[in-house]
């Protein structure tokens, strides 16, 4: 015969089990609704293409990520920007735009200087090694796009898709009150 413990314990165990089946039938609800579903199927998307894209940039001597944002940032901007510029465009904090732009200064990848008289002010400048492992990358980048986007995905989709990603992006923006950088 069960101690009166055992049978506490027992009663105890039901209660949370239905308590976790009542959880999980509330987040299933509130997961609901397509909205939510491509939401997270395009973040976990981001996720994938990150984690391949950390991979990508270790095959390149290039040891952060963020690294390569930077060195793709100073190119897409003409080559030159301050560091706060830098961070802004990086959706990053100061603080660790400036270690890993003296990480790429190391690796000379990256060169500091003064902008015009002013020596307060800095530009970061992107040297011709490191435009050509942004280079590297970015053929990378294209032979990984060509393959993992589906031959059926045509044009007219592909511009859908930049459409809704565009709308997203402005929409945080908004949300994160001008914090994200980019537009």
């Amino acid at each position: 015969m069960k101690s009166k413990a055992a049978r506490k314990d027992k009663t105890k165990d039901k209660t949370q089990d239905r308590t976790i089946d009542s959880a999980v039938k509330e987040f299933r609800e509130l997961a609901a609704g397509q909205k939510f579903r491509t939401s997270t199927s395009a973040l976990y998307t981001g996720l994938l293409i990150n984690k391949y894209l950390n991979t990508m940039s270790d095959s390149l001597s290039v040891r952060y990520r963020t690294s390569m944002d930077i060195l793709y940032v100073l190119l897409i901007y003409g080559g030159s920007l301050t560091p706060s510029d830098l961070s802004r465009l990086t959706c990053r904090s100061k603080q660790t735009v400036t270690h890993i732009i003296d990480k790429l200064e190391e690796e000379g990848l990256v060169k500091r200087g003064p902008i015009g008289t002013d020596r307060r002010t800095r530009q970061v400048n992107v040297t011709r090694k490191g435009a050509e492992i942004a280079k590297q990358s970015l053929i990378g980048l294209r032979q990984f796009v060509n393959n993992v986007m589906p031959d059926e995905i045509g044009d007219e989709q592909m511009k859908g898709l930049e459409s809704v990603l565009y709308q997203i992006r402005k929409r945080l923006h908004v949300v994160m009150g001008g914090r994200t950088g980019r537009r």
